[in-house]
């Protein structure tokens, strides 16, 4: 086999590999977040609310330090389903952005002390989140696997035709 062809055939399984990988992560969290959708909910109190900074490590392709300042936040609270107490921090399903004035909001929502709704699993009350709203990283994640499928799809044929030259 030419070293061409090894290209072309290479370059497509890995087209479908990201896609399935894409697809398949982005239906997790969509389906997760679906689930979650009919939850039951019980009110909570926020026992924890800070914005912070974190000095990491980064991979740099540029000369530098190779270290940043992440914005981060931690919000945890705790809650009763039938009587028992339970404790949590996840915020929601989607990521939490780092930029700095969204995170301060969030901190706003959830204050120390302040009651909010908590989304819990009925067949297992531990796992909760504050907000179950549906995560946009699964649409685009879902999105971009689906176009490296079709792209992948339509570029067999293409290469069988090029590949038989």
């Amino acid at each position: 086999m030419s070293n061409q062809k090894l290209q072309i055939l290479s370059f497509i399984g890995v087209m479908f590999l990201v896609g399935l990988l894409f697809t398949g992560f982005g239906g997790y969290l969509a389906i997760r977040a679906v689930g979650a959708g009919s939850w039951e909910s019980t009110k909570g109190t926020i026992t924890r609310s800070v914005v912070g900074s974190k000095v990491e490590r980064s991979v740099r392709l540029k000369k530098g330090s190779g270290m940043q300042t992440k914005q981060s936040i931690a919000v945890e609270y705790e809650y009763l389903v039938e009587g028992e107490s339970f404790f949590n921090d996840q915020i929601s399903f989607d990521r939490q952005s780092s930029n700095i004035d969204k995170l301060n909001a969030v901190s706003k929502k959830y204050s120390k002390g302040s009651t909010a709704t908590v989304h819990y699993s009925p067949s297992n009350p531990q796992n909760s989140v504050l907000d179950n709203s549906f995560p946009v990283r699964a649409i685009i994640f879902l999105l971009l696997g689906i176009v490296l499928l079709v792209g992948g799809g339509f570029a067999v044929p293409l290469a069988k035709r090029q590949l038989a030259t």
